[in-house]
């Protein structure tokens, strides 16, 4: 309806009163359009108490159902490019690969399988497999114990 009003308006108004006046017409139309947003969005928030209002957990609860072992290759792996790192005679020049690891876990160990891209001792970049045995003593995932050694081929 509004639209209608608007087209006949436009056809049936002198053209030279439309150019003196455009910049007023817009800002009514855009205020328009601007209070008519505001109502559409105010009208489709649910309550607090309505049923279609989120329900938020506690948290405690949430960690209390969980009883699965925590899953911690990632860790894993970034423990063992730490160790790996150690190792190397030029640690800043480590370039590890993005997803290409072997991941095993037998109990609380993991076993981290991986390559390295590192200067050596002349300087050239030369590629390094390296193996690592991977524990978390305590509770604290940054708490980690790695064992690693370098492997050929």
């Amino acid at each position: 309806m509004l639209v209608g009003a608007v087209v006949w308006f436009l056809r049936n108004a002198d053209k030279a009163i439309l150019k003196q006046n455009i910049w007023k017409f817009a800002s009514i139309g855009l205020v328009v359009v601007f209070i008519g947003m505001v109502f559409q969005i105010n009208g489709k928030q649910p309550s607090i108490n309505s049923p279609e209002a989120p329900t938020v957990k506690p948290r405690q609860a949430v960690i209390e159902k969980n009883t699965e072992p925590e899953d911690l290759s990632t860790e894993a792996i970034t423990c063992s490019q730490e160790k790996v790192k150690s190792m190397l005679r030029s640690p800043s020049t480590a370039d590890f690969p993005w997803l290409d690891y072997d991941v095993s876990k037998w109990g609380d160990v993991y076993a981290v399988l991986g390559y390295v891209d590192a200067e050596n001792g002349f300087g050239a970049k030369v590629r390094q497999n390296w193996q690592c045995k991977v524990t978390f003593p305590t509770d604290d995932w940054l708490d980690c114990q790695a064992e690693c050694t370098f492997s050929e081929g």
